[in-house]
């Protein structure tokens, strides 16, 4: 046991770090509220499901899989994946 207390069960969860300052936070939407305040320009927001990511690209690759497409194609045997280590 760590000895911390808290008000609601709820309280207790995993904490949120902020991959450009590396701040953490206790909360998801403490973390949000933080990413709008500090970084709005240097986040990519998901469309469908807010997901934050840090690079376009990324974003991007993140968007095709919400569409049922599959961004990562093997050079070898040209099979489809969605996610870029399934398809080594």
């Amino acid at each position: 046991m760590c000895g911390k207390t808290f008000a609601h069960p709820s309280d207790i969860s995993e904490l949120h770090d902020c991959q450009k300052c590396h701040l953490t936070f206790p909360s998801l939407e403490d973390h949000w509220k933080h990413i709008q305040e500090c970084h709005p320009k240097e986040f990519h927001q998901c469309p469908e499901c807010n997901k934050m990511f840090t690079n376009p690209v990324l974003l991007e690759k993140h968007i095709a899989v919400h569409a049922g497409g599959t961004p990562y194609n093997c050079k070898l045997c040209q099979k489809s994946y969605l996610r870029e280590r399934d398809s080594l």
